[in-house]
């Protein structure tokens, strides 16, 4: 996978100024939506198949447009400096186990960034009915004291209509480096536009106008 996009300085060096209900308007349509987190903190392409809404620092909501009752999240958290990709899964593990018929499907280590970063998949039935399995992915890194989680959650027959849509989450997160003082460094945020994508001249005219 590929970074889908190219960031410029000035749209990086706007970011303070946002204001919220400016967001709102580039993350809503069926098209790819160019997004940087308004602390800095990573650039991602949010895919056609999702509504998405950064109301709260550090988190996206997106809900499918494609009526599947899919939700992907996208969350930096604080986590201790001892803290781990393996150690984030792990609390991620139990916090689901609780739920009816918890089973474990895969779990895949693979690299985000360049640095370590775990896919792990399970599911459950909602309420205890074996007739709504919900189908979930994660992915999970820790870098930095800070744990970046990309969350997918959908009925499991429904999976397969985003797959390409968590592909390209996957395939365009940047995150920053962060400075001493855990602070991003926002000139990182310049992610590379592939070759074999037909989406990358509406990316390329999205960032063009900014926000």
């Amino acid at each position: 996978m590929r970074c889908l996009c190219v960031m410029t300085l000035a749209l990086v060096a706007s970011l303070p100024a946002l204001a919220q209900e400016d967001l709102g308007q580039v993350l809503f349509g069926n098209k790819p939506k160019a997004f940087i987190e308004p602390s800095g903190f990573y650039a991602v392409i949010l895919p056609a198949g999702f509504d998405c809404e950064a109301k709260v620092p550090r988190h996206v909501d997106c809900k499918s447009n494609r009526g599947t009752n899919a939700l992907l999240t996208l969350d930096v958290l604080d986590v201790p400096p001892s803290a781990t990709s393996d150690i984030a899964m792990l609390n991620q593990m139990d916090r689901f186990q609780q739920k009816p018929h918890f089973k474990k499907i895969a779990e895949t280590r693979t690299k985000l960034d360049g640095s370590p970063a775990i896919t792990v998949a399970f599911q459950y039935d909602y309420l205890g009915n074996v007739e709504y399995t919900v189908g979930v992915q994660q992915l999970i890194m820790v870098r930095g004291g800070k744990l970046y989680l990309i969350h997918l959650e959908t009925p499991l027959q429904s999976f397969a209509a985003h797959k390409k849509d968590l592909e390209q989450v996957y395939g365009s997160f940047k995150p920053a480096r962060l400075d001493a003082s855990g602070n991003p460094i926002l000139d990182d945020l310049r992610p590379i536009a592939p070759k074999n994508t037909g989406s990358s001249a509406d990316i390329e005219r999205a960032l063009k106008g900014g926000f």
